[in-house]
């Protein structure tokens, strides 16, 4: 008798597990979608700046500076996902463009968080 008391138990914490198992699945994805949705704002909003300081700044750059906003605009098109080689090839194009680190000031109070 105490064997199909045992075997029930058990049935019934296996059927729990199960349970919530995928619940814990289900919410977690839920969860991980909103979070990625988020940081994926962010940065959009990051490489929509780095792109339209791009297209002001090369209206009246040299050729040297052109080339290097031009790699960084490349960067940003083709592989978005490598953030840090983008922001490393944008603070090189703002070099050759004259700016350094210390005029960030020049752009804007967002641009502050960004370089």
């Amino acid at each position: 008798m105490d064997f199909c008391f045992e075997d029930l138990e058990q049935r019934c914490v296996d059927a729990g597990h199960a349970e919530g198992f995928a619940k814990g699945d289900e919410e977690g994805a839920a969860e991980g979608r909103l979070v990625g949705l988020a940081q994926g704002k962010v940065l959009g909003h990051e490489l929509g700046y780095y792109a339209g300081v791009i297209a002001v700044l090369r209206l009246d750059a040299s050729d040297r500076a052109k080339r290097a906003l031009d790699s960084c605009a490349a960067k940003i098109h083709d592989d978005f996902t490598d953030v840090d080689a983008i922001r490393t090839l944008f603070r090189a194009a703002m070099a050759h463009c004259g700016y350094n680190r210390g005029q960030r000031r020049s752009f804007s109070s967002r641009e502050n968080h960004l370089w």
